[in-house]
């Protein structure tokens, strides 16, 4: 799989992509050696066209989506 935005964080684990009528999200999350990792759905390559929450108050269904994905990736 291969992600449809730019992201230019080198740490972040790509976690996949969802398809939506607006366009295709890029899921990701950045994890931390000492608490939960913040999932990221970005969905454009501008810097700004992002949102990101730690996973424990992930309340979006993109970043609920993220973090069932980054349970998978762990």
């Amino acid at each position: 799989m291969t992600p449809t935005w730019t992201h230019d964080c080198q740490t972040c684990r790509f976690l996949g992509t969802v398809a939506r009528e607006r366009g295709d999200v890029d899921l990701y999350a950045h994890y931390h050696p000492s608490s939960s990792p913040t999932l990221i759905a970005r969905f454009g390559n501008d810097g700004s066209d992002y949102e990101s929450m730690p996973a424990e108050y992930a309340t979006s269904p993109l970043l609920k989506a993220a973090a069932a994905l980054a349970e998978d990736h762990k």
